[in-house]
């Protein structure tokens, strides 16, 4: 099946359940979150041979992306297999920064990635141009970490956004503390150097927003997953995956956990996608 008879077959079954706005409806900015089910190197060979599951993931997922055409997106778990094939289905539209690394090792799989990055931040390159990037893999290893850019619109430079996808690790415990205050630390760093531009945070939190790791992630920054704060979002105490914003600059107008229980080939996490648009006096002097 092509990734257009994908799209096709997503809204013919998935957006009744999606129950996606109206077609007037006109966001400032669209983030994405998904959870690409990782599969190492050693998996994804036998599951090409098993009916090539793999591949009609990455099928799947880029054909979510194309489908609703977010302006960032945040995607978790992609191993250095996945990776090049996903972008060979979405490099039409998308890409991934450059990032700063330190010393850590980088590698080039297929031309298309040089770092040891399972939670890679994409952005639409037909808008958006990048100005600065890092990476920091967690001290777990590079499945663990966090990945942000700052971007700058090319139909407006005065309007910037920085985007930061995560993925900490899966027990809320106190293994998961060093993951916390990293990233806040980072988080803080960057709400003092762009007081004035709006942060996003996806990812695969691997917390429900009640847990205290999340009130810590975020203490003191004005920050809050979309789905708390959209008149029709679905506050569900069991989402683990979050897109979260600069509450001060941004108001997510809707948001959406995607039911794609017909597609059942695509992960074990379900997508999610939240509308933004800019409140008064949050813009860029």
């Amino acid at each position: 099946m092509s990734i257009q008879e994908l799209m096709d077959k997503i809204e013919a079954a998935g957006f009744e359940k999606m129950r996606m706005p109206d077609p007037c409806y006109a966001p400032q900015i669209r983030v994405m979150t998904a959870n690409a089910l990782h599969t190492g190197d050693g998996k994804s060979r036998q599951e090409r041979d098993k009916g090539n599951i793999f591949q009609k993931r990455m099928d799947m997922l880029a054909a979510v992306a194309l489908s609703f055409m977010p302006d960032f997106l945040g995607v978790q778990e992609l191993s250095y297999t996945m990776m090049p094939e996903l972008m060979a289905r979405l490099d039409s539209v998308y890409a991934i920064p450059k990032t700063e690394m330190g010393d850590i090792a980088t590698y080039n799989y297929h031309g298309y990635f040089h770092q040891p990055n399972h939670f890679p931040t994409l952005y639409n390159k037909h808008k958006f141009e990048v100005l600065e990037s890092r990476f920091h893999p967690a001290g777990k290893g590079g499945v663990w970490g966090y990945h942000w850019a700052l971007y700058r619109s090319k139909d407006n430079p005065s309007e910037r956004y920085i985007h930061m996808n995560l993925h900490f690790f899966y027990n809320n415990n106190e293994e998961q503390l060093p993951e916390i205050h990293e990233t806040h630390y980072e988080l803080v760093h960057l709400r003092r150097m762009y007081p004035k531009v709006p942060i996003f945070v996806t990812g695969d939190y691997n917390m429900r927003r009640t847990h205290k790791h999340f009130n810590m992630l975020f203490d003191g920054l004005s920050m809050e997953s979309a789905m708390m704060l959209a008149e029709d979002g679905q506050k569900s105490e069991l989402h683990i995956d979050h897109i979260s914003t600069t509450t001060d600059l941004m108001t997510p107008i809707f948001h959406r956990k995607l039911d794609l229980s017909d597609f059942p080939m695509f992960s074990d996490h379900a997508p999610q996608f939240a509308d933004f648009i800019q409140n008064e006096g949050g813009e860029e002097k």
